[in-house]
């Protein structure tokens, strides 16, 4: 899957790191999100189909302080 061509309404940052990222992937499929995509990015599906697909980036913890900065 193409996910850097992937057009949508809302992008959310999730560390990659594994102890950071596996109990945030965990709470969104328990509420109903399947996720395909690689380790660098991804997008979340709503299995239920109520809500609009989402794009997923997977970042270094550190650099959500870079991104945070410039919005």
């Amino acid at each position: 899957m193409d996910t850097k061509n992937f057009s949508s309404r809302l992008t959310i940052a999730i560390a990659k790191q594994a102890k950071l990222k596996d109990p945030v992937l965990e709470f969104l499929q328990a509420k109903g999100f399947v996720l395909e995509g690689d380790s660098e990015t991804g997008i979340l599906f709503d299995a239920k189909g109520d809500l609009p697909n989402i794009r997923v980036e997977f970042i270094r913890a550190a650099d959500s302080f870079l991104l945070m900065e410039q919005s």
